[in-house]
């Protein structure tokens, strides 16, 4: 995750937040079925690895254009609300 961070913090100021969520969104899905059809051990780990760096970049990417973009007094809020729909939407799958 600390490698993430630092990985995603760098790089958005590179390309842009907006650039950097999408990417990722792209790329969750096939990490997700490369997981899936892993044939091996090493090779499941390896996509989940990737699976794991995509999904953190899109979820700090997520939470600071959020942070950025809506108005003070509506942050916590808004971020309290970004996090309860995360959190219901966990078990869904």
């Amino acid at each position: 995750a600390v490698i993430a961070g630092a990985f995603v913090g760098s790089l958005s100021h590179r390309v842009g937040l907006r650039s950097v969520l999408l990417v990722s969104s792209t790329l969750l899905a096939p990490a997700l079925v490369l997981y899936g059809v892993a044939p091996t051990v090493p090779g499941s780990m390896a996509a989940l690895f990737f699976g794991g760096a995509v999904y953190l970049s899109m979820f700090i990417t997520d939470t600071s254009i959020t942070q950025t973009r809506a108005p003070e007094n509506l942050r916590g809020r808004l971020l309290a609300l970004n996090n309860m729909i995360l959190g219901l939407l966990y078990p869904v799958g």
